[in-house]
């Protein structure tokens, strides 16, 4: 339980329980002042007040620096409520989180707040915040400092604020922590720059590394949203309003990382708000007039309603494998989400879903989770389909928008020792081998200059007439491209066009490498 209300500006009965409402400035109706009643959890005290001075003056305890000035930001550090005004940074006491005032004014303790500011040779004007385990990390839009103790005690005595690096900072995106470093991004030049910075100590300048180097005109400049998840190594930028959505993915092995990539996504409407929590993500868009929370799921939770067993083993089973085999839909819903009717003499089922159906029947989908037969609509109207020479209503199926998923492979160059690629050499690849887990079709497209584009079709989905009656998907299978051309003439596209899983587990290549008589050490 919490209570949602505003701190009493006007009270002056400190310490004091409600008891029958006779106290001055403790009138607790929320018809007459907008109040919270308190609720038998919270009990008598009602805490909802900023504390008053009750020792000096305005000379030798003097009102915080943050009255009568705009709040920018809000945080919590070492149990106690901290506030940023312009350059100032503002702590409350401990465990006091509305008590900015010092207990005595003739002596100094440790538990008095802190006011401190920042200051450089530019507008250091604090517009993020950030506590991580060494500190309080502020963010100018020109400069980043440490609010920081190098004593047990944190207090008035021992607070210091340092200056870390120079980076610009967006003032819109809010910088993440990953967990292990701080991820912070500025939209100040032609496109966004996103930046990660690894703390060392608060006495050593931080590691700081651009990771859109690689992809330096991939994001744009006007995003003004970012949401992460240090669980499962995400961090997505997006801009409000907008459909496409800006993700950088890593993985960290020990002290280094093992992997990272960058990819986009086109979702359905546009983005409201998007959070990260748990092994979920969440989306609110707006879909013509409508509004609607969409969740992905990071780790696939399926059951026997949203999707089918591949594998003649049991589930999570440690002896006997088996996988489920969810069907990839934008705005997906199942059957106990819909409404269906059946007409017997027009063959036609109906079915009724929880939002306005946008697109016509261009990308609605329905996929049949006995067989893992794919339909589309023979007609939409508002929120109902209709699909032709079927009757749906026994049977467990997911519906929603199909989309197209693309992978851009790289150009391949041989590896003489790891890190080091001959670029000179004549390198000219034969075939791209795959090794995929359950998938569903894919489409190998092939671009070449001054040749005809080739379009290679592979699928996981298994064409056996004595598969009949059984999933039609396998657990593995090992695919080979055919591509004969030299490493750097030609593009290779894999799109996912099916509302399937699609697995690459692994990838290599065979080829004729030629030094060209060239001595390379």
């Amino acid at each position: 339980n919490f209570a949602w209300t505003t701190l009493d500006p006007d009270a002056t009965h400190q310490n004091l329980e409600d008891g029958s409402g006779s106290v001055a400035g403790r009138s607790m109706n929320p018809t007459s002042n907008g109040r919270v009643a308190p609720t038998s959890w919270q009990g008598n005290a009602i805490d909802n007040y900023w504390v008053d001075r009750t020792a000096g003056d305005d000379n030798t305890n003097p009102m915080p620096t943050f009255v009568g000035q705009s709040i920018s930001a809000l945080f919590f550090v070492r149990n106690r409520l901290g506030l940023v005004s312009g350059e100032q940074t503002v702590i409350s006491q401990p465990a006091d989180y509305f008590n900015f005032f010092i207990s005595s004014a003739i002596s100094a303790s440790d538990s008095d707040p802190i006011d401190m500011a920042a200051s450089d040779v530019k507008p250091a004007i604090i517009r993020h915040v950030l506590p991580i385990q060494k500190g309080v990390m502020l963010f100018t839009e020109a400069a980043q400092f440490m609010l920081f103790t190098e004593s047990e005690q944190f207090s008035p005595k021992t607070a210091q604020i340092k200056k870390m690096s120079s980076f610009d900072v967006s003032r819109e995106l809010i910088p993440v922590d990953t967990g292990t470093s701080i991820i912070f991004a500025t939209n100040k030049a032609s496109y966004s720059k996103v930046f990660e910075m690894l703390i060392q100590s608060e006495n050593a300048p931080p590691k700081v590394v651009e990771q859109t180097r690689t992809v330096p005109e991939y994001i744009p400049n006007d995003i003004d949203n970012i949401s992460n998840s240090s669980t499962n190594g995400l961090v997505t930028f997006a801009k409000k309003n907008s459909s496409t959505l800006y993700t950088y993915k890593y993985f960290d092995g020990g002290q280094q990382r093992e992997q990272s990539a960058w990819y986009s996504w086109d979702i359905q409407g546009n983005l409201i708000h998007q959070l990260y929590t748990g092994g979920n993500y969440f989306t609110l868009t707006k879909q013509g007039s409508e509004w609607v929370i969409q969740r992905y799921e990071l780790v696939v939770s399926s059951t026997a309603t949203r999707s089918y067993t591949v594998g003649s083993g049991t589930v999570g089973s440690p002896t006997t494998i088996s996988r489920q085999f969810e069907a990839c839909l934008d705005n997906m819903v199942d059957r106990s989400q819909t409404t269906e009717s059946y007409n017997s003499t027009t063959q036609k089922t109906t079915i009724t879903y929880p939002y306005t159906i946008q697109g016509g029947t261009t990308n609605l989908r329905l996929v049949e989770l006995a067989d893992g037969n794919v339909r589309t609509p023979s007609s939409v109207s508002g929120t109902t389909a209709v699909y032709d020479n079927v009757n749906l209503t026994s049977t467990e199926f997911a519906t929603g928008y199909t989309y197209t998923t693309e992978l851009a492979l790289p150009t391949y160059y041989y590896s003489i020792e790891r890190g080091n690629y001959d670029v000179d050499a004549d390198l000219r690849i034969q075939r791209l081998n795959f090794e995929l887990g359950i998938s569903g079709p894919m489409e190998f497209h092939l671009t070449s200059p001054q040749m005809a584009d080739y379009i290679h079709h592979e699928s996981g989905i298994i064409n056996d007439v004595s598969m009949l009656n059984k999933v039609p998907s396998e657990l593995y299978k090992s695919v080979s491209v055919p591509i004969y051309r030299k490493n750097h003439k030609y593009d290779m596209t894999v799109k996912i066009p099916a509302p399937f899983t699609a697995t690459l587990v692994s990838a290599s290549w065979d080829g004729k490498f030629n030094t060209r008589r060239h001595a390379r050490k």
